[in-house]
């Protein structure tokens, strides 16, 4: 169990951490561009094979552990709850594709 002030600045560093762009080889050619905003917004692109884009807003709901945020996305393809792990300069984060969590890495 994380300290209450100790969950707090872990997820103020998290939070701050995930606004930028991140981008994930899926192998094939496919590949993925996640950009997060301080404002709460996102927008993902899927280029290659299933190229699809998507976008809205997040929340950060709480922490995980000590390397991760549960987020709660809403737009395009409605509400989905999902976590997000953080990994020195990598984000584990679920993939358009569903059941599949790509490994991003910091684009900005």
């Amino acid at each position: 169990m994380v300290a209450p002030a100790e969950a707090k600045r872990l997820v103020a560093k998290h939070t701050a951490a995930l606004v930028r762009t991140w981008a994930a080889d899926l192998g094939s050619g496919t590949r993925e561009q996640l950009t997060c905003t301080a404002y709460g917004s996102y927008t993902v692109t899927r280029t290659g094979s299933g190229a699809v884009t998507a976008g809205g807003q997040y929340e950060v709901k709480g922490l995980v552990g000590t390397k991760g945020l549960k987020l709660l996305l809403t737009g395009t393809s409605g509400e989905r709850n999902f976590i997000v792990i953080f990994e020195d300069d990598e984000l584990h984060h679920p993939s358009l594709e569903q059941g599949v969590t790509a490994v991003f890495r910091k684009v900005q």
